[in-house]
């Protein structure tokens, strides 16, 4: 999307039009707030206006990591955006160009990650039985069974040789 210097559509290209649900028909000289309507995905607090940063600033700004746009149709998508300004000959702010992509899918990736991470972490913790993670031998995590099983705490076993907890006949296998 391309604004003028207040903020008024001038462009948008066909992917913007998708991800907006406004035709450039329709868009055209609104205000950019009133057409890339976005806000923060967790609180659905507004995000601040792209034009009026790079006005301020007069450089390119990258927005906010999670940003949700909001289409006129209903949909929303997580965007990765960011805004720079349109100069003249004389180097004046004539504009503004904003470039965002549809993230959703990645987001939704890192959300499921994270949910995988935690629920992993909590079979981990709550498991009777010794569990470690190692990597070349040296244990990286451990659970409290682990701990309760050796009699060495959760910080001794972490940074520990894992053969150290094996009776010296069983090393070599």
């Amino acid at each position: 999307i391309a604004t003028d210097a207040g903020g008024r559509i001038t462009r948008m290209n066909a992917t913007a039009e998708r991800l907006s649900g406004w035709s450039l028909a329709d868009a055209l000289g609104h205000p950019l707030a009133e057409i890339f309507h976005i806000v923060n995905p967790e609180t659905r607090a507004p995000v601040s206006d792209p034009v009026h940063l790079v006005m301020a600033r007069g450089e390119v700004v990258g927005l906010a990591n999670h940003t949700l746009l909001l289409a006129r149709d209903g949909q929303e998508y997580q965007i990765a955006d960011s805004a720079a300004p349109i100069r003249n000959a004389a180097n004046e702010i004539v504009g503004v160009v904003l470039v965002f992509s549809d993230v959703s899918d990645k987001y939704r990736a890192e959300l499921a990650l994270r949910d995988s991470e935690k629920r992993f972490k909590a079979l981990h913790e709550a498991s009777f039985g010794g569990i470690s993670i190692h990597e070349k031998g040296i244990i990286l995590d451990c659970n409290l069974g682990l701990s309760q099983l050796t009699g060495f705490s959760k910080e001794e076993l972490v940074g520990m040789d894992g053969l150290k907890l094996v009776a010296q006949e069983w090393r070599a296998e």
